[in-house]
C-alpha cells in the first residue's frame, strides 16, 4: 500500500469518525480534513490561552500609548526642582521663598530668566554655567541674603544682561 493510499485511509477514516462542522461551506470542509489528516483536530478551535494572548499582543501598543501620556507630563515636572516653578514654554524658572542656599540644578535647556527671591546665600564659581544655564539673559536677585559671591560666579553667561 502506497502512502497516498495509506493518507487518503486515514482520512476518510477520520471523516467517519469526526465529521466536519459545516458541509455546506466548502473551505471548512477542507480546513477540517487536513487538520484531521495531521491529526490536529485541536487546532480547529484556538484555546483561551491563545486567545489570551494575541489580546495582550493587541493591546500592547495602546497600554505603551497610554503610559507615554502619563509619564510625559511627569518628566516635564523632574525637570524643574521641586522648589521652583518652572515655565519651559517661555524659559522662565522662579525660585521664591525656599531652602535654596546656591543656586538649583535645573534640568531645563535654554533657560532666559532666573528669578531667585529672599533664599540664595551663595554664589560659587561657575555656579550658573555648571548647571546648564549657559543661555541665561536675566538673573534676578532680591531680598536674598547673599553673603558670598566667588570670583568667576558669572563666567561664561555671554548673554547677561
Amino acid at each position: 500500500m502506497t502512502v497516498k493510499k495509506q493518507l487518503l485511509s486515514a482520512a476518510q477514516t477520520n471523516l467517519l469518525n469526526h465529521p466536519p462542522p459545516d458541509s455546506h461551506n466548502k473551505h471548512n470542509n477542507i480546513q477540517y480534513q487536513f487538520l484531521s489528516l495531521c491529526g490536529l483536530q485541536q487546532l480547529a478551535m484556538p484555546s483561551r490561552l491563545t486567545v489570551v494572548l494575541v489580546s495582550l499582543l493587541l493591546a500592547t501598543p495602546a497600554v505603551i500609548f497610554w503610559l507615554w501620556l502619563v509619564i510625559l507630563p511627569a518628566r516635564v515636572a523632574i525637570l524643574c526642582p521641586e522648589e521652583c516653578r518652572c515655565d519651559p514654554e517661555e524659559y522662565h524658572v522662579i525660585c521664591y521663598n525656599t531652602l535654596l542656599t546656591t543656586v538649583p540644578l535645573i534640568r531645563l535647556t535654554d533657560v532666559r530668566v532666573l528669578a531667585l527671591r529672599h533664599n540664595i546665600t551663595l554664589f560659587e564659581r561657575d555656579s550658573f554655567v555648571s548647571r546648564g544655564l549657559n543661555e541665561l539673559e536675566i538673573l534676578q536677585v532680591g531680598w536674598c541674603e547673599l553673603r558670598t559671591i566667588e570670583l568667576g560666579a558669572f563666567n561664561g553667561l555671554t548673554k547677561l544682561t
